[in-house]
């Protein structure tokens, strides 16, 4: 189709942005979700230097997107009014997102300066927006090129840098500051993230750069407010997505960054540690990926890896008895402390000649020896690896489980 025909999407966005425009008396655009202009009403004397710039140049400014991203367009749910901002001689608007579930699939815009837009006509707004969700989605991908925070995350050097200086004042994040991220989700049956309900949760005026996707929560902080800001918001986001669905709460926190532009590499490391806290449970509900020891190595496997990954023959004819379980736990302990057979016999509450014969009767069934460094760093890797894939559970709190045989 030549590039003159407009698809039937865009010419079913275009009478729709017509329409509204008519029905409301007030300039109209619709945008898609990186804020590229893909329909607008026609010149309307209400309009602003910001709407002219936007179809010259076909995409908002870095300035217009960093202003947006403060005023929370990207998180929102329903309609929302965005104030006017005279250092951008922009007027005020009404932002009406459009969404299929908990994805964004673009935005419509009405000037909303002179004679504001009454309740009742935003409510019009968004029911007649609610059914542009089917046109954005037909015009593909390479329709809706990815805006700020997407090119913060997913670009090459020169993207990401430019993204990090269109966000960053913008979001709280000095010229010279870096960047932690925390991420934040809600754990089912299986060690698998929840999707969480949509709606606002508690209303909290994040710092830095707030994310909400569809089972999991980002934010992006400068470095410079310290562990003890960052463990704050760890915890209120923890209780933040608990309110959205049922289930427990976890959060990874990645290691810091020297620069805004890095913040995916930090994302990286806070998604593994928030996955490895939904499946290893006693390592607690805020999880840092500095803190994950061995498992800063195995996170990096794939759920198929670690269902096929086979470390220590021995050890898989215990994961296959139920029975075995309060075996697994003592080797476990044991390897974690590094072979101290006092300190393990107090840890899980057992004589010392009980631990004794446990040991032994390992070393029976794994036809291994616990005296072999190389057999030690096998078993104590394959049960990691059990723990991540779900093998075995963990022991309730507080209760040693007993073994036939125990003295």
């Amino acid at each position: 189709m030549p590039d003159c025909v407009p698809s039937a999407p865009l010419a079913l966005l275009q009478q729709a942005v017509d329409s509204l425009s008519t029905a409301l008396a007030r300039p109209a655009v619709i945008e898609g979700p990186g804020l590229d202009l893909l329909a607008h009403s026609a010149h309307h004397a209400a309009g602003d230097q910001v709407r002219q710039q936007s179809i010259m140049s076909r995409r908002a400014t870095p300035e217009v997107a960093r202003w947006l991203v403060r005023q929370g367009v990207f998180d929102a749910g329903h309609a929302l009014r965005v104030p006017a901002c005279g250092e951008l001689h922009m007027l005020p608007r009404v932002c009406v997102p459009v969404r299929s579930g908990d994805t964004l699939r673009g935005f419509v815009w009405f000037i909303d300066a002179d004679e504001p837009m009454s309740d009742a006509e935003v409510a019009l707004a968004e029911l007649a927006v609610g059914g542009l969700a089917g046109a954005l989605d037909g015009l593909g991908p390479r329709r809706n090129p990815p805006g700020p925070v997407e090119d913060l995350l997913g670009g090459d050097d020169v993207t990401r840098t430019r993204a990090a200086r269109a966000i960053g004042q913008g979001a709280g994040f000095p010229d010279a500051a870096g960047v932690v991220a925390l991420v934040a989700a809600v754990v089912g049956p299986g060690g698998a993230f929840i999707a969480g309900r949509s709606g606002p949760g508690p209303v909290r005026t994040w710092p830095g750069l707030h994310v909400r996707e569809a089972d999991h929560e980002v934010l992006f902080l400068p470095t410079g407010k310290g562990d003890a800001v960052a463990d704050r918001f760890a915890g209120l986001l923890a209780e933040t997505v608990g309110t959205r669905t049922d289930g427990r709460p976890v959060v990874g926190v990645g290691q810091p960054r020297p620069r805004l532009q890095d913040a995916r590499d930090s994302l990286r490391e806070a998604i593994a540690a928030a996955r490895v806290a939904a499946r290893v449970p006693e390592l607690g509900t805020v999880v840092r990926w500095s803190g994950l020891g061995i498992y800063r190595v195995l996170s990096g496997l794939s759920d198929d890896a670690l269902s096929e990954v086979r470390v220590h023959p021995g050890l898989e004819r215990l994961f296959a008895d139920h029975a075995s379980l309060p075996l697994l736990e003592t080797l476990e302990t044991y390897l974690d402390l590094g072979g101290n057979a006092p300190m393990t016999a107090a840890r899980l509450h057992l004589h010392r000649a009980t631990l004794y014969y446990r040991l032994r009767r390992i070393e029976e069934l794994t036809k291994s020896t616990l005296k072999d460094g190389g057999e030690r760093l096998s078993l104590h890797a394959a049960l990691k690896l059990g723990r991540l894939a779900g093998r075995y559970p963990p022991a309730p709190a507080g209760i040693a489980r007993a073994t036939p045989g125990d003295r």
